[in-house]
């Protein structure tokens, strides 16, 4: 609401403070996923095949809905929509730099951590060893300490940051 108001460097400094969330963000995705799947999976003890075949089926059958009903209300919807619209005078005259960036390194990508706990936790779930489970569940406590105490905190300025950089 009040962007425009606000000093350029007050706007960089926020959009800093974004790109940063975002790239820690980025960097701890592959370590949160693999270790909530992996210890859900465990947790499921011997009905970790059952129901993991289940829920697979239920994205794919949603996934697919989603993705129908989407083309059908955009075969509605859309032509009455871009009909109107002239796009002739847009312009984008400056560019919002941050005050710095870095970049952490990417140990592996999100699928391949999602691929490796489903096997892993599968394979856990029937031979239990008791010194990985605590240790997965300690990550997995400290992870949930990470997003209650800084990320859902910071969230309101990651999302300040982008809106101006929107803006």
């Amino acid at each position: 609401l009040f962007g425009s108001y606000l000093p350029e460097v007050v706007i960089q400094f926020f959009y800093t403070v974004s790109l940063c969330f975002k790239e820690v963000l980025g960097f701890l995705l592959p370590i949160i996923i693999f270790t909530f799947v992996f210890v859900g999976l465990i947790s499921l003890k011997r009905n970790a095949p059952a129901i993991l075949a289940i829920l697979i089926g239920s994205i794919f059958i949603s996934n697919a809905c989603a993705a129908l009903l989407t083309y059908g209300v955009s075969l509605l919807v859309l032509p009455s929509l871009v009909g109107s619209l002239c796009v002739d005078g847009l312009s984008c005259d400056k560019v919002l730099q941050p005050l710095f960036t870095f970049a952490l390194p990417k140990i592996f990508r999100a699928d391949y951590a999602l691929f490796a706990a489903i096997i892993a936790g599968l394979l856990f779930a029937f031979i239990p060893m008791g010194h990985v489970e605590r240790g997965i569940a300690r990550l997995k406590n400290n992870l949930e300490h990470f997003f209650t105490f800084i990320f859902i905190p910071l969230l309101p300025l990651y999302v300040l940051g982008f809106l101006l950089e929107i803006q």
